[in-house]
């Protein structure tokens, strides 16, 4: 339409999500190159030490997440844990076919500078 005009001003908040899963009493750093919560369902991609990885799951309105973190051509591993509602997921992570679990912890607020 014509003479209609205005100013607009558009900026990129990155916000990225990264974490660490517990093992053996090592802590190993995981990164996410995305991940969306969106109509009560978790989805990314991400790296850590043990390759990349591509999650997928339910997020209740009530805080409760549960995901599959599938690595790529490799197993999968099960996560459960509660947000915070402001920045933290916590919980824990389990290989039930290994008989292996512990502790992790993902945050919103990455800075995007720090890389695996």
């Amino acid at each position: 339409m014509q003479g209609l005009s205005d100013s607009f001003e558009m900026t990129r908040v990155d916000k990225r999500w990264a974490g660490v899963y517990m093992q053996d009493g090592n802590e190993t750093e995981m990164i996410f190159d995305h991940m969306n919560i969106f109509n009560n369902k978790i989805q990314g991609r991400g790296r850590d030490e043990n390759g990349e990885f591509e999650i997928n799951g339910d997020f209740n309105p009530n805080g409760r997440v549960n995901f599959t973190k599938q690595y790529i051509g490799k197993h999968a591993v099960q996560y459960e844990g509660q947000y915070d509602g402001n920045r933290i997921i916590s919980g824990q992570w389990k290989i039930p076919s290994y008989n292996l679990c512990d502790a992790f912890e993902i945050s919103k607020g990455y800075d995007p500078n720090w890389d695996l």
